[in-house]
């Protein structure tokens, strides 16, 4: 927290910090607090992938509580934050300490990336987000009874 200060970033801005340097862009970040990857975080998602997921204490690190912290990332003012949000809050941020590699593959970071590249990352983002909403609709069953075949009598 101490490095963290020194760099002169404050509130959000002092997580996004936090998140370029552990998930190494606004994507590989929104698909770490996109708990049930929907798309959209709401704010409880924020808060429990934050600290639980990611085990990160927003409070010390920001200064902020939950409701301020997720109006600086909530661009849009819909109560939701979505993938572009976590970008266009930040961009400058994620630019400076992101993974070069992570910000070279982001089409909102790196205005360059135009025509088949941009195509290509963006189809490999649809492909990311349906195999995910498919995992996300597979029932689950509640105990490892219930998932096995039952017997047939002798």
């Amino acid at each position: 927290l101490d490095a963290l200060r020194q760099s002169g970033y404050q509130g959000a801005a002092a997580l996004v910090v936090v998140l370029a340097r552990l998930c190494g862009g606004p994507r590989l970040a929104f698909l770490a607090i996109d708990a049930n990857n929907s798309g959209a975080v709401s704010t409880y998602e924020f808060d429990s992938a934050l600290r639980m997921r990611l085990g990160l204490d927003y409070e010390a690190i920001t200064g902020l509580k939950l409701r301020s912290l997720f109006k600086a990332f909530d661009t849009r003012h819909c109560g939701l934050v979505y993938g572009v949000d976590m970008v266009s809050a930040f961009a400058d941020i994620w630019r400076a300490y992101g993974l070069p590699e992570e910000i070279a593959r982001d089409p909102l970071l790196n205005p360059d990336l135009e025509g088949p590249a941009q195509d290509e990352v963006f189809r490999e983002q649809q492909r990311w987000l349906m195999e995910a909403r498919a995992r996300s609709r597979r029932p689950r069953s509640s105990s490892p009874s219930e998932s096995r075949t039952p017997r047939t009598p002798r």
